[in-house]
C-alpha cells in the first residue's frame, strides 16, 4: 500500500507519461531530498510490480519514467491502488475514533479539547471532524456525546449502554487478550462454581461469562457502576445465587456499594440467563405468550399470513424470546454474521421479523438488533414455509351476498377453470357464520363484497363475473407460481425507468410516481417505503436495492423498476445501480412466493451484471427469464 506522498509522487509520472523525469525534479516539486525521492520511488516500484498495466524504468542520467503496457487496465489499477489507501485510511480513522471513545469513557470529568488533542497529537480540525464521527456511532448505543462550553467533552448515558458500546465496537478486546493471566484466573472462578451447582454450560458461555466479567471488574475499578436494579425476578433464581457467589471472589464487596454490587449481581445474572435456553421464569413465559397471541393477529392483519396454523412456531418462539429478552437487557444481544444472507434469502420473512421487533419495543420497552432480528427471521420463514405447504385438492370459500341461484355462473367459471385443482367451492353469507372461524377452514377465501373491508387481510375481493385478472389472483391463491410468466408479468413497461438520478431521494419518487400512475395508488406508498427505509438498509448485494413497504398495501403485486446510468448511494456504505420497488399484494399470502424467485436474479452478480451492460427494459426480462429457469424446470 502506498502513502500519500508516494502516489503523489506517481501521480505525477501518470501526469508526464513515457517521460523521463529526473529525482531532482520531484524533489523541488514536492519540497524534500533527493535521497527521499529515490526511497519513495523504490516502494512504488516494489508495490506496483504486481501491476501488468505499467511500470516505473529507471535509465542512469535521464531519471525514471513511467511506461504504460495497457491502457484499458491502467485506470483500474491506479483506481484499485487508491482504494487501498483509502481503505487503510479509513482503518486508522476508525482506530482514532474508537480510542478517543474509550479515552472519553474511561473518565469521570469532562475532558478539554486540548487535553485531547494533545493526548492524540491531532489538530482542532481533525477533532472536530472526528467529534462529528463519535457522536453518531454513540447514538446507536443511546449514548450522548456532551460538551460544555471552557470544560470540555464528556459522554452521558446509562453505565449498560457504556458497555454495550465498548463490546460492540471491540475498544476492550485487546485489553483482555493483553491480560491472559487475569481471565485465566477469572475463567476457574466461573467454571468452578457451575461445576459446584451442577449447571449445565458448554465452553462458548464459559468464555462470554469470563469477557463480561473482566470487562465489568474494569469498568468497577474505574468506579463506574450499574446504576438501575435488575429485575426482581432474577433475584431469587438459581443464575442469580451463582452469580453472586462468582463476584463474591472476584470484587472487594468493601470497595463498593451494596447496591452497586447487588446491581453487578444482577447483571451477571442476566448474561447467564440471555446465553441459555432458559424455560424456567414461568410469569415472564406467560406474558411472551400472551404477547405473542396479539402479536400473530396483528401479523394477520398487516401481512394476510395466519401463523396460529403453524405447528411448533409459537413454542420456538418462546423459547427464543425467553433468552433473548435477558439478552437485551444485559446489553449482550448476539452477533449474526449471515444476517446480510438471511435479509437477502427471506426478505418477507425478514420484513415480519422486523415488524414483530416493533412489536416487541412497544410491548416491552427492549430494542431489538438487526443482528437478532436476521435470526427470528429464520423462525418467521419456516412459518411461511409451513404456512404454503400446498395439499392436492383446495377448498375454496366465497362470501356473498347473493342468493344461490346467482351464484351459478361465477361457480361454473371458477369450477371450469380449476376443476381438477379444487376439491370443493363453498357459497356463505357474511351473517351466516362466523368469518374469521370460517376461514381458517378453507385453503383459499374470495368475497364479492367490497364493505367486508375489515376482513381484507384474509380474503380477496373478486367480481360476480370475474376478470383475467380475478381468475389469475385465484389461481395464485391456489397454487401459487406455476410457470415464468407468472413472474415476469410483475413487471411492467410503465414501471420503467432508466437514466441518471443524483440521490436516493429523486429515485425513490420517480419508481414511486410509475408506480402509483400505473396502478392507481395513493400516496400512502412513497410514505410507507420511506418508513421502511428508516428502519433498515434494503440493499441486497450485487449493486441492486430493493425498496418495498414494511407491510403489503397494494391490491396487486408489482416492481417498478429503474436502471441507472451512474451510481447513487443507497446506505452508508453501497452504492446501487439497479433498484426495484416491490410491493406484493396484500390479499393473497401466496404472492410471497415472489421473493423466492426474484432471490435467483439478485444473488447471482452475472445477471446484474447482463442487464447493466444493456440497461433496456427486453433485455431485463431475458436476463431476469434466464435467472428463474432452473426454478421451473
Amino acid at each position: 500500500m502506498l502513502s500519500n506522498r508516494q502516489l503523489k509522487i506517481l501521480d505525477y509520472y501518470l501526469n508526464n507519461p513515457e517521460k523521463f523525469i529526473a529525482a531532482k525534479e520531484i524533489a523541488t516539486f514536492f519540497d524534500v531530498s533527493i535521497r527521499t525521492v529515490k526511497n519513495e520511488l523504490n516502494v512504488i516500484r516494489r508495490v506496483c510490480s504486481d501491476y501488468q498495466s505499467f511500470e516505473l524504468v529507471s535509465l542512469p542520467s535521464k531519471g525514471t519514467a513511467l511506461k504504460i503496457k495497457d491502457n484499458n487496465q491502467l485506470e483500474k489499477d491506479i483506481a484499485e491502488l487508491k482504494q487501498a489507501k483509502d481503505q487503510s485510511n479509513n482503518k486508522e480513522r476508525n482506530k482514532q475514533k474508537n480510542a478517543i471513545i474509550k479515552y472519553l469513557l474511561d473518565k469521570h470529568l469532562p475532558v478539554t479539547k486540548y487535553d485531547l488533542m494533545s493526548h492524540f497529537f491531532i489538530s482542532e480540525t481533525t477533532l472536530y471532524n472526528r467529534i462529528i464521527e463519535i457522536k453518531a456511532i454513540l447514538k446507536k448505543y443511546n449514548l450522548l456525546l456532551k460538551y460544555t462550553t471552557n470544560i470540555g467533552y464528556e459522554i452521558t448515558g446509562k453505565e449498560i449502554d457504556k458497555r454495550t458500546c465498548l463490546v460492540k465496537t471491540g475498544l476492550d478486546y485487546e485489553t483482555i487478550s493483553n491480560d491472559p493471566e487475569n481471565k485465566t484466573f477469572i475463567y476457574n472462578v466461573v467454571a468452578d462454581t457451575f461445576i459446584k451447582y451442577q449447571y449445565h454450560v458448554n465452553e462458548e458461555t464459559l468464555q462470554n461469562i469470563t469477557a463480561h466479567i473482566f470487562r465489568s471488574l474494569q469498568r468497577i475499578q474505574r468506579h463506574h457502576y450499574i446504576e438501575e436494579p435488575s429485575d426482581e425476578n432474577v433475584l431469587l433464581t438459581t443464575e442469580f445465587k451463582i452469580a453472586d457467589e462468582i463476584l463474591t471472589k472476584l470484587i472487594n464487596k468493601d470497595s463498593i456499594k451494596p447496591q452497586y454490587y447487588t446491581n453487578e449481581v444482577g447483571l451477571l445474572t442476566q448474561i447467564i440467563l440471555g446465553k441459555l435456553n432458559y424455560t424456567g421464569d414461568d410469569a415472564l413465559k406467560q406474558n411472551i405468550n400472551y404477547f405473542i397471541d396479539r402479536s400473530f393477529e396483528s401479523i394477520d392483519q398487516k401481512f394476510s399470513i395466519n401463523f396460529n396454523s403453524v405447528e411448533n412456531l409459537r413454542l420456538l418462539l418462546v423459547l427464543h424470546l425467553m433468552p433473548l429478552f435477558y439478552r437485551i437487557k444485559s446489553g449482550t444481544q448476539l452477533i449474526n454474521p449471515m444476517e446480510m444472507e438471511i435479509h437477502k434469502s427471506f426478505p418477507q420473512a425478514y420484513d415480519i421479523a422486523l415488524y414483530f421487533s416493533l412489536l416487541i419495543e412497544k410491548e416491552f420497552q427492549l430494542i431489538v438488533s438487526n443482528n437478532e432480528i436476521s435470526y427470528l427471521a429464520l423462525y418467521f420463514n419456516y412459518g411461511i414455509d409451513s404456512y404454503l405447504v400446498s395439499s392436492k385438492g383446495k377448498k375454496v370459500l366465497i362470501i356473498t351476498s347473493l342468493r344461490k341461484s346467482e351464484t351459478t355462473l361465477l361457480r361454473h367459471e371458477i369450477l371450469n377453470r380449476f376443476s381438477k385443482r379444487i376439491e370443493s367451492i363453498d357459497f356463505i353469507a357474511p351473517s351466516e357464520v362466523d368469518i374469521i372461524n370460517k376461514i381458517s377452514e378453507y385453503d383459499a377465501a374470495f368475497t364479492t363484497e367490497s364493505s367486508l373491508a375489515k376482513f381484507k387481510s384474509s380474503i380477496s375481493f373478486i367480481n360476480l363475473f370475474p376478470t383475467e385478472k380475478d381468475l389469475n389472483k385465484i389461481e395464485l391463491a391456489i397454487n401459487g407460481y406455476n410457470k415464468i410468466d407468472d413472474v415476469l408479468n410483475k413487471f411492467s413497461p410503465s414501471c420503467f425507468f432508466c437514466g441518471e438520478v443524483k440521490s436516493k431521494k429523486q429515485i425513490l419518487n420517480i419508481i414511486t410516481k410509475n408506480a402509483t400512475q400505473t396502478y392507481h395508488l395513493s400516496e400512502d406508498l412513497l410514505f410507507s417505503i420511506n418508513e421502511r427505509e428508516k428502519l433498515s438498509s434494503t440493499y441486497f448485494g450485487n449493486e441492486i436495492a430493493i425498496p418495498h413497504p414494511l407491510t403489503p398495501i397494494s391490491e396487486e403485486t408489482f416492481v417498478s423498476l429503474a436502471l441507472l446510468q451512474n451510481s447513487i448511494r443507497w446506505d452508508e456504505k453501497n452504492n446501487v445501480k439497479i433498484v426495484m420497488l416491490v410491493s406484493i399484494g396484500k390479499d393473497s399470502p401466496k404472492e410471497l412466493q415472489f421473493w423466492y424467485y426474484l432471490s435467483s436474479f439478485i444473488d447471482d452478480s452475472k445477471f446484474a451484471k447482463k442487464v447493466l451492460a444493456k440497461p433496456t427494459f427486453d433485455n431485463f426480462l431475458e436476463t431476469l427469464k434466464l435467472s428463474l429457469n432452473d426454478k421451473f424446470k
